[in-house]
């Protein structure tokens, strides 16, 4: 794994230099992404983001191009721990090869992000929260990004720490400067060697531990070329305020309490047609050696009559009180008398 120091740098320039070198050795450079946020992925979103983040004006000065396709794919990965299938944004699933490059934050809920959290970013804008509210816990969100990592397999990874964020990131942190870029081709040794940059032991962060627990690599054996990690280390960097090393902390647990009740709110839900209840033509067949489980005994040839029913809540009431004319149901049930109809209903 590479390891440089660099002195001051925009982010956008880091992505413009690698874009330059990969097109300079044939490649055709796509730049994406996803934002997160609660911010619809919607071409005029993209649009802004990148104008906002100097994607624009990098991929002018390069020649690259930027995506604007809003549309996904789902990804098999049978082999997954806590995920056996992926929404992923089209132009990383079609792509031949990915790049991430992050930068270098703290994080309130994963304590640091890096190399393995910044792919979550192909994940399409609003699916993120369901994310979320599913994996409640820093560790099971980082075995789900393992899983992601491990289905879409970067070809490599650069982390942008020349100006890091410290505190509490991504949202209310501050610049603090470590003076480093990272290369490498494996999320996990990239990641760990920057979490012993800004002083976090590398297994109290969830996607590593997992990585580790899976023998997809040993921290142990990571090694470095380039500057000496030593001289680039930052022990004083602020942690997140819902950090308290491995054990977590009162702040830590309320803050993921919070992230988890506003992914639920967040995360899209399918919308009903309000229309009313809307009774489908009678179908009448004949169903031999159907079983009557009211008398607990099998018919030869009884005759069942079938009403498919669409039920709205609006109209609940009446159709539960009122059974349907007609119906096997009707004169079958005792009488059901209410003290008080909702106004509501």
């Amino acid at each position: 794994m590479g390891l440089n120091r660099i002195g001051a740098s925009q982010p956008t320039r880091v992505v413009a230099a690698i874009a330059r070198l990969l097109m300079e050795h044939g490649c055709r450079v796509l730049i994406a992404d996803s934002p997160g946020g609660g911010v619809i992925y919607s071409e005029a979103n993209l649009r802004r983001a990148y104008a906002r983040a100097g994607y624009m004006a990098a991929a002018e000065e390069t020649g690259a191009a930027l995506n604007y396709d809003t549309g996904s794919s789902s990804v098999s990965f049978p082999e997954g721990a806590v995920m056996r299938q992926f929404s992923i944004i089209t132009p990383a699933a079609e792509a031949d090869g990915i790049v991430v490059v992050s930068k270098a934050k703290t994080h309130m809920w994963t304590r640091m992000t890096g190399a393995t959290k910044n792919l979550f970013g192909i994940i399409p804008g609003l699916e993120k929260p369901v994310f979320h509210s599913r994996f409640q816990d820093e560790r099971t969100f980082g075995e789900m990004l393992v899983d992601l990592n491990e289905c879409m397999r970067p070809r490599l990874q650069v982390v942008d720490a020349v100006m890091g964020m410290e505190g509490d990131g991504p949202q209310a942190g501050t610049p603090r400067k470590i003076g480093a870029i990272l290369a490498g081709s494996h999320y996990a040794a990239v990641d760990t060697v920057l979490a012993r940059l800004i002083g976090i032991e590398p297994l109290e962060i969830g996607c590593i531990a997992s990585a580790a627990e899976r023998d997809l690599f040993n921290p142990a054996d990571v090694r470095t070329v380039g500057d000496d990690p030593a001289a680039l280390a930052v022990p004083d960097f602020r942690k997140p305020y819902a950090y308290a090393g491995a054990r977590g902390g009162v702040g830590r647990r309320v803050s993921l309490a919070l992230l988890g009740r506003f992914g639920r709110i967040y995360a899209p839900r399918p919308r009903c047609d309000q229309r009313g209840v809307h009774r489908l033509p009678e179908v009448r067949t004949d169903l031999p050696g159907a079983c009557d489980h009211r008398h607990r005994r099998q018919s030869v040839d009884r005759p069942l009559t079938v009403h498919p029913v669409l039920l709205l809540p609006r109209d609940v009431y009446r159709t539960c009180h009122h059974p349907i004319k007609g119906s096997r149901r009707e004169g079958s049930l005792p009488p059901f008398r209410l003290r008080s109809r909702p106004d509501n209903l």
